[in-house]
């Protein structure tokens, strides 16, 4: 739905508003590749003016699969860009992370994951708890472990050059 001008325009510049529900097929996130997927978006851009500040993001529901693995998740994007979700992955293959290259062929085993994702879309902040299976490398193994990391983010410090009709940067 899109309208310019009106009761709906309350910023004006344009109301965008766009229900999804999508099947996905060889996605790429991250950098990490995925046999395939599923999500239920809402996106409403309100304030076009303040650009990517001036949108509304809701996830409502996220599936991706990797091999036997799946990574469950939902966010929300509020104006200024302020970010709120959780993700949950299970049962993922250590040998089809991208991120190991070819080098990941060499390990049977497969990760875990709850993290929760916060700070804004330009300084994201995340924490997130990790769980390894024993990890078999050809006749050898690694016990499981677990560990937890954080991702932290520094201001930007850019500058305020105003305001929107509607309030935003």
């Amino acid at each position: 739905h899109y309208a310019l001008g009106g009761r709906e325009d309350r910023c004006g510049g344009g109301l965008l508003d766009v229900r999804s529900r999508m099947s996905l097929k060889d996605v790429e996130l991250f950098g990490e590749r995925y046999d395939d997927g599923a999500m239920d978006v809402d996106f409403t851009w309100d304030d076009q003016a303040a650009g990517a500040d001036g949108m509304r993001i809701d996830v409502r529901s996220a599936t991706l699969h990797k091999g036997q693995g799946t990574v469950l998740g939902n966010a929300r994007v509020r104006h200024g860009g302020r970010l709120d979700g959780s993700i949950i992955a299970n049962a993922i293959p250590l040998a089809r992370l991208d991120v190991l290259g070819a080098a990941g062929k060499m390990f049977d085993g497969q990760v875990s994951a709850v993290a929760t994702v916060g700070g804004t879309v330009t300084a994201l902040e995340s924490l997130a708890d990790v769980s390894v299976s024993r990890v078999r490398i050809g006749p050898d193994s690694l016990p499981a472990s677990r560990f937890r990391f954080a991702i932290e983010s520094v201001p930007d410090g850019a500058p305020d050059l105003g305001k929107t009709r509607c309030g935003n940067r």
